[in-house]
């Protein structure tokens, strides 16, 4: 799960708030104090469970890219999943500007999609700020292939592993995720993926800097005008 911690007023005692969720957790709030190191935690407040936990499972996996680098991915699936490929599964990821895909409960991808059996796949791929800077650094400017080719790779995984099947595998992405996933439609996810899901994204990497506030993101893509930080 996800643990946010945060001081309680006043500051001069060892009482701390956590916030915690995960995949299968909602929100819960937990009073803990740091003298033990929150070793026993006090449950507050709970947001209410939106759909069934108890038969579904989060585990995590890695999946090797092209340049050897292991890349870790979570899995959230139905308990009694079949390995033979038939299962509809959704990947999700990001790879961009130093932000990290944390565990987090989506009462609409439980509701929705896991508890119909389909499953959810969380690629932290290189860009994203996952396992810090040099996580993030790994994929930019000429190096931006380094996350289509862990995205790619988590695929092959999925598939290799009897998860899921190419024509039974979409990809989804938004903004910078929406790059990534245009990217599949191009790469070798042309033929990992049976469909694409590309939210806001930005495509045009040859004019993005002339666009609104694309200048400012020339630090993580490079400039189009300098042929050396093309890929």
């Amino acid at each position: 799960c996800d643990v946010t911690v945060m001081p309680v007023w006043p500051a001069d005692n060892d009482d701390i708030f956590l916030v915690k969720d995960g995949y299968l957790q909602p929100d819960l709030l937990q009073l803990a104090s740091a003298s033990n190191c929150a070793g026993t935690p006090k449950d507050l407040k709970s947001k209410p469970a939106m759909f069934k936990a108890s038969d579904l499972i989060t585990e995590q996996w890695e999946a090797k890219s092209a340049d050897g680098t292991m890349i870790p991915y979570f899995l959230i699936r139905q308990k009694g999943m079949p390995l033979d490929g038939s299962t509809p599964t959704l990947l999700d990821g990001y790879g961009g500007f130093e932000i990290p895909m944390t565990p987090g409960y989506s009462a609409g991808v439980g509701a929705a999609w896991l508890e119909w059996g389909g499953a959810k796949v969380i690629a932290n791929i290189r860009g994203g700020g996952e396992f810090g800077p040099a996580w993030h650094q790994a994929a930019l400017k000429e190096k931006r292939h380094k996350a289509y080719e862990d995205f790619e790779a988590v695929a092959r995984d999925l598939i290799t592993r009897g998860v899921t099947s190419p024509s039974r595998l979409a990809c989804i992405g938004g903004s910078n995720g929406g790059l990534l996933v245009g990217n599949m439609l191009t790469r070798e996810g042309a033929r990992l993926f049976g469909a694409v899901v590309c939210q806001v994204p930005l495509l045009d990497m040859q004019r993005y800097h002339k666009l609104l506030a694309g200048a400012s993101w020339m630090a993580e893509y490079g400039d189009p005008d300098i042929p050396e930080e093309w890929a």
